[in-house]
């Protein structure tokens, strides 16, 4: 069986995503650990922070597990690399980034060319994505407002919004807490 290349067509290999979480977050961290290692296997967990705070939670947690020796000339003598690099990969997908669609040199391109930073980019692009209505609606409130007092107001909103009768799914909740993360940052700049 032929290995079909338009498989590749929307994936970003790590070191773009990798540059994407820097530039999001210049304070944040990469952690990996090997939690396993024998002849026959190894297994990796990574990391991500933000770098808010000292003692903040990990924003992504990812694993990968590989069989030793690799099963391709590619992985074959570098099973730990390859290994850690896909557990960062997993763990910074977990964090927000983007991981079905995946920001193209066009994409960019058509979001204002080179000048604009790879983050900003997909994350314009990845704002273009369907969401529910009620998500949407606090998306809208975070583009309008232009103070953190705002933002703080629509935050309190969300947080209160089950007792309104409005259940915000955890992915929903992670896009809007991401979306208030990267507002709150361009009010402040």
């Amino acid at each position: 069986m032929a290995f079909d290349k338009s498989a590749l067509k929307d994936y970003v290999d790590v070191a773009e995503r990798i540059r994407a979480w820097y530039e999001a977050y210049p304070n944040g961290r990469i952690e990996t650990a090997v939690l396993e290692h024998s002849d026959k296997r190894v297994v990796v967990e990574a990391k991500v922070y933000r770098g808010e705070n000292a003692d903040e939670k990990p924003a992504g947690i990812g694993h990968s597990a590989m069989q030793i020796p690799g099963a391709t000339p590619y992985t074959r003598g570098s099973e730990i690399e390859n290994c850690e690099t896909s557990a960062v990969g997993r763990a910074l997908v977990m964090a927000g980034l983007p991981s079905k669609r995946i920001a193209s040199d066009d994409e960019i391109k058509s979001k204002g060319g080179s000048s604009k930073s790879i983050a900003k980019a997909a994350a314009e692009i990845f704002d273009d994505a369907v969401l529910p209505p009620h998500v949407q609606k606090y998306v809208d409130e975070f583009d309008a407002a232009t103070t953190v007092e705002q933002l703080n107001a629509i935050g309190q909103k969300i947080n209160n919004s089950s007792a309104d009768g409005v259940e915000i799914d955890d992915v929903s909740r992670q896009y809007l807490v991401n979306k208030f993360k990267t507002r709150r940052a361009e009010i402040a700049g």
